[in-house]
């Protein structure tokens, strides 16, 4: 869950680690476009995520610097608390406050009257909200420090059994042999009795030729799964490259195994090549068996597009990812990042554009410099005159003409939607 003046949901409740992994690789404060601090929303949206029939084993753990706006969250955190719902939070920031920096000017945050703003570790508050939870606060200094104080609290929570299935899902062919046995069979009963005669030795023969392309069609799948789970192992050792080959040898062991297709792409992303992951996941579209994964592996294409900068080809991934799931709340909201990322880019673009139609207006109209033979042969030009009441009438309506420009800009911005003041 990420959050800032609105909550996100990221991810959805998993065990698998390298796609959570994945997930938060891309997370950043660019994610949520809307800023400020709303810890009683993201607190809401992450009870939400939890199976509502459990009354225990369920954990939040928030890392926020506190600095909340709506002052609900530790009124939600004692209603989570009697649904069954355990809070930790971990406070990040200085408790003597630090500027913010504006990443699109480079300049500290200031607020509506000029002040610079500086973000303060509530730390009172987090730890009124780990109260209300029935956790515990600490604050962030080392990672490995945290770490291990988290798990020792998380490890005192009654547990229960959680098992995870890996189900793989067969395509099987050997119906179509049966069909083929049963003509044959039919086909025996009404020839003569000494063609029939003649046939019946090789009826043994064709049953262990089915018998044996069967088990070797199983076989192959499982060598095939096995080469995917050692992927799986090298991926999450963060060796991609040789977890993108193990990939490959699962598609030569069994071509069209999806989640082989799949998490090749992965792979090529983590380590860098993102074109071929992207190739990778357009391939990988046709063995998908739902439009969720199919939205997902739309989704990741945007993603990698994203990275290289290709914007236009990021915001039609996206599209088509919504367009197969449109709760895909993640395809969502960088489908937005994205087309607010190519207007800024054609504003710069007509900016600078403008810019160099007006540097060469002004080298075309610059008059040049006449010949020193003619400049004594050119008519000298002769001052004006003009009356004091021509001046002032002139003055006047130059006067009344910016009266009615401002009259006219202060209607916009009236109209403008109206900004909130924290916009941090």
């Amino acid at each position: 869950m990420v959050f800032a003046g609105k909550a996100y949901l990221q991810m959805p409740l998993t065990s698998d680690h390298t796609a959570a992994a994945m997930f938060i690789s891309v997370a950043s404060p660019e994610s949520v476009p809307t800023q400020g601090t709303v810890i009683a929303e993201a607190l809401s949206l992450c009870n939400e995520s939890f199976d509502q029939r459990d009354k225990k084993y369920k954990s939040i753990v928030l890392i926020s610097d506190g600095e909340d706006h709506d002052e609900q969250a530790v009124k939600v955190a004692r209603e989570l608390r009697k649904q069954g719902v355990v809070i930790h939070t971990i406070g990040i920031g200085s408790p003597g406050g630090a500027p913010l920096l504006d990443p699109v000017t480079n300049m500290y945050k200031k607020d509506a009257e000029g002040n610079q703003v500086l973000s303060r570790l509530n730390e009172a508050w987090l730890s009124d909200i780990a109260d209300a939870g029935g956790g515990t606060y600490q604050r962030f200094t080392q990672t490995e420090t945290v770490r291990a104080e988290l798990m020792s609290a998380l490890a005192q929570m009654e547990k229960r059994p959680l098992a995870e299935e890996s189900n793989t899902e067969y395509q099987y062919f050997f119906p179509w042999l049966l069909v083929l046995v049963l003509i044959l069979l039919l086909w025996e009963w009404f020839i003569p009795e000494r063609r029939q005669a003649l046939s019946l030795p090789k009826a043994p023969v064709l049953a262990m030729l089915m018998l044996c392309f069967c088990t070797g069609l199983q076989t192959q799948a499982q060598e095939a799964n096995k080469t995917v789970r050692e992927g799986n192992r090298l991926y999450q050792d963060k060796e991609y490259d040789k977890a993108a080959d193990q990939y490959r040898k699962a598609l030569e062991q069994q071509p069209g195994l999806a989640a082989a297709k799949y998490n090749l792409g992965h792979a090529l992303y983590k380590a860098g090549k993102k074109e071929e992951a992207i190739t990778a996941y357009k391939d990988a579209m046709e063995a998908l068996p739902n439009a969720t994964d199919q939205s997902n592996a739309w989704y990741n294409q945007g993603v990698a597009w994203q990275n290289m900068q290709k914007l236009k080809e990021c915001i039609s991934a996206y599209k088509e990812s919504l367009r197969l799931d449109p709760t895909n709340q993640d395809a969502r909201q960088n489908l937005q990042q994205a087309l607010k990322q190519m207007e800024q880019q054609q504003q710069q673009q007509q900016k600078n554009k403008n810019e160099e139609q007006k540097k060469d207006s002004k080298q075309q109209e610059q008059p040049q410099q006449p010949n020193q033979q003619n400049k004594q042969k050119e008519p000298r030009q002769q001052p004006s005159k003009i009356s004091r009441q021509e001046a002032e009438n002139r003055l006047k309506a130059l006067l009344q003409q910016e009266k009615a420009l401002q009259d006219k800009l202060n209607r916009q911005h009236q109209a403008s939607p109206v900004k909130p003041d924290k916009d941090w």
